[in-house]
């Protein structure tokens, strides 16, 4: 039973199905064919944008290239404290910017609100031999599986645009959150002031493909070179293109995200049952975050229950004492109702 990543799950039919279809005859090499010309088009209409579009195979690599693109090496990138950039990804947005400063912004549920943003400009001014304010870096859906409000990103756009920074989005789970707020992508990202993002994919059901988009065409005459730098300009672009092409045909990247969804409220509704366990924020996306006994966490990875222990950092308020675990529990468009119960039934019986 594993309940870590959704990065675990397999590949959705569709997507698969797509590629081996794509893999029949010859194109031309390093994005110059037909399949990813009509990738980009799509998700230009997607999005009811001009945008540039540019397909990479990781995360890591869309923000730290993204990032890159508005932030010189003095710049510094504001970004929530549990951020992937912050924490995950190995120092990659200071490697590709030629070495930026990011500030980490204190946020209940994984958030950065728009008074602890004023602050952060203010604690971090620009002087003469400063570090410029360049970036506001904010994942959609959060890491902490909570989701944004287009007035939030909106004010958040606002206030950045005041002090001339950019604004960039991580969106490893988008669809997470669009299944959620159910309105169209744009209202989220540029009509809200989001000059650039991370369109992810590949937590919602392709092998591979994420792709940086940039709405304020204005930021970047280069990124191609960029790109080809850091060596993802893949000679056989089509194996990318494909897989985001067939994620958003027929609206199947938010059937994917809703079935995920789905679960993780059901998983969240049945957890609210058992006594022992406190759940610090609503469940709004497909994570759910819990403090359990420590005694029951360590019987749980004995019976082979896979899951994620994440810092403490952000409830210390909540935490009394120092005898629970705080975990993830992370749902994909393949979990079942069953695995659940399965789940729960395990909760309900270690603990008599």
């Amino acid at each position: 039973m594993n309940f870590t990543s959704d990065n675990t799950e397999i590949i959705a039919e569709p997507i698969l199905n797509a590629i081996l279809k794509a893999n029949k005859y010859p194109v031309k090499s390093y994005g110059e064919d037909e399949i990813t010309k009509k990738a980009k088009e799509k998700i230009c209409d997607l999005f009811n944008i001009d945008a540039e579009i540019y397909f990479v195979t990781s995360g890591t690599a869309a923000n730290a290239l993204g990032i890159s693109s508005v932030t010189p090496p003095y710049g510094s990138v504001f970004c929530h404290n549990e951020s992937h950039i912050h924490l995950e990804e190995c120092g990659a947005p200071e490697f590709y910017t030629g070495g930026c400063k990011l500030i980490p912004i204190n946020g209940f549920a994984g958030k950065i609100s728009k008074e602890s943003f004023a602050s952060a400009i203010n604690d971090y001014p620009s002087d003469k031999y400063g570090f410029k304010p360049s970036c506001l870096s904010i994942t959609q859906s959060t890491e902490c599986g909570t989701v944004y409000s287009e007035k939030e990103v909106t004010e958040l756009s606002s206030l950045a645009n005041k002090h001339s920074i950019k604004v960039h989005m991580d969106g490893a789970r988008f669809a997470n959150a669009i299944s959620t707020l159910k309105i169209k992508p744009s209202k989220i990202t540029w009509e809200s002031g989001i000059d650039l993002m991370s369109f992810g994919t590949t937590k919602n059901g392709t092998m591979s493909a994420e792709a940086i988009i940039i709405f304020n065409k204005k930021i970047s005459k280069d990124m191609n070179l960029r790109i080809k730098r850091s060596g993802h300009l893949l000679s056989k672009m089509r194996f990318l293109s494909i897989q985001m092409d067939s994620y958003i045909t027929n609206n199947l990247w938010i059937d994917l995200a809703n079935k995920a969804n789905s679960m993780a409220k059901y998983m969240y509704q049945e957890l609210l049952l058992i006594d022992y366990i406190d759940i610090p924020w609503k469940v709004e996306a497909n994570e759910v975050f819990i403090l359990l006994p420590k005694r029951i966490e360590k019987k749980l990875i004995k019976l082979g229950i896979q899951f994620h222990k994440w810092s403490k950092i952000g409830i210390k308020p909540l935490i009394s004492n120092d005898d629970k675990e705080f975990i993830r529990l992370v749902t994909s468009y393949n979990t079942t109702k069953n695995e659940i119960d399965q789940f729960i039934a395990i909760l309900n019986d270690i603990n008599r």
